[in-house]
């Protein structure tokens, strides 16, 4: 899964006045984070960066883009879906070990994980 997340471009001058450029030559990556923070759900993959220079009304204007690549993690969906589904529908098997006279408890028991599972899915 790669995200297009940042673009920086001059759309008001073009290269004949300013040239927009990732690398300055001194040998370190163009870009670089400080604290390397992830999401639960997600490896941060690669990192590509690229210039793309497009021409219009007869003069060119630079793009830097970059690319993040993001890596989905098992744990966070294990986390965050599977287990909380699973506890949701095995407390709503408890309303078959109520007696029948109990119905009140039974469909209280039943609305509370239908709308449950409709909250975790919003």
């Amino acid at each position: 899964m790669k995200l297009h997340l940042f673009e920086i471009s001059s759309v008001s001058t073009s290269d004949r006045e300013v040239r927009l450029r990732w690398d300055d030559g001194t040998g370190y990556p163009p870009v670089a984070f400080i604290k390397r923070s992830e999401p639960l759900q997600f490896y941060l993959g690669e990192l590509k960066t690229y210039e793309v220079t497009n021409g219009y009304n007869g003069a060119n204007f630079t793009y830097l883009y970059l690319n993040i690549t993001l890596i989905r993690r098992l744990t966070g969906s294990i986390v965050n879906m599977y287990a909380p589904s699973t506890l949701i529908v095995v407390v709503s098997w408890v309303t078959f070990w109520l007696s029948l006279e109990a119905a009140p408890a039974r469909v209280a028991l039943s609305i509370t994980s239908l709308l449950t599972l409709c909250t975790q899915v919003s």
